[in-house]
């Protein structure tokens, strides 16, 4: 591992690339892939909670829920 990052650095340095342009470059990256994977475990969560309340049960036709305060009637 570090002979890779050794190896990268030279590499910039010989080619005359900015380290900001790279910082920001990895800035970017970073990013994206952290918006990613925020949506993919929200995706995946949701997923999860749906498949557990599919399998429970736990509602069945003309229970009556309480959804903030006000009562629905489910029929």
């Amino acid at each position: 591992m570090v002979y890779i990052l050794t190896s990268a650095f030279s590499i910039l340095i010989i080619s005359g690339i900015d380290f900001k342009q790279v910082g920001l470059f990895a800035s970017s990256i970073l990013a994206i892939l952290g918006v990613g994977i925020f949506a993919q475990w929200s995706i995946l969560s949701n997923l999860t909670a749906s498949v557990i309340l599919f399998f429970h049960h736990l509602m069945h036709i003309g229970d009556t829920i309480k959804i903030l305060y006000k009562e629905f009637d489910l029929t």
